[in-house]
This record gives structure tokens, C-alpha cells and sequence, in this order.
């Protein structure tokens, strides 16, 4: 059991199945996350049909990426979890 846990933000994720998602339904999923002013470190979850996995809930983080003066904030999934059906 192990080998299938995922931290993240200190509690554990069991069956973190985003490892296996293909990258088009990642993509749209964090396109479907909220596109208002979310404060840095702000925490968000979407759920989305995924083809041979059904509905899942992607969780996203935002984050910001910095280089000299400019900056701007991006989501960053860090699981997804399939839900019952």
C-alpha cells in the first residue's frame, strides 16, 4: 500500500490514479479550474469525465512562477482520485 500513497499538502492521497491520466484530459481539467484572482497557495478540485477511468477529481494548487521583476500565477494538479460512480 505503500507504493500507491501520495502526499500532498501534508494528507495522504490513496490511489492516486494521475500518473495514468492521458495529458489532454489533465490539460482540460486545469483549464476548467477558476480563472479569479485565487490567492497564491490556494486549492482547488474539478471533476471531469475521463475516458476508461469514468468521473474524477483533479486537485490543483496554485503557484507562481517568477523570473526578474514579472510573475504571474498558474494551476498545478497534484491528484486525482476517481470517484465512485
Amino acid at each position: 500500500m505503500k507504493d500507491r500513497m501520495h502526499f500532498s499538502n501534508r494528507m495522504a492521497v490513496v490511489d492516486n490514479i494521475l500518473p495514468r491520466i492521458p495529458a489532454p484530459y489533465v490539460a482540460r481539467a486545469v483549464q476548467a479550474m477558476p480563472r479569479d484572482d485565487s490567492p497564491y497557495g490556494a486549492v482547488a478540485s474539478v471533476e471531469q469525465t475521463v475516458l476508461h477511468f469514468g468521473r474524477v477529481r483533479f486537485t490543483a494548487r496554485r503557484m507562481r512562477s517568477k523570473r526578474g521583476r514579472l510573475s504571474y500565477l498558474f494551476w498545478s494538479v497534484e491528484s486525482a482520485e476517481k470517484l465512485a460512480p
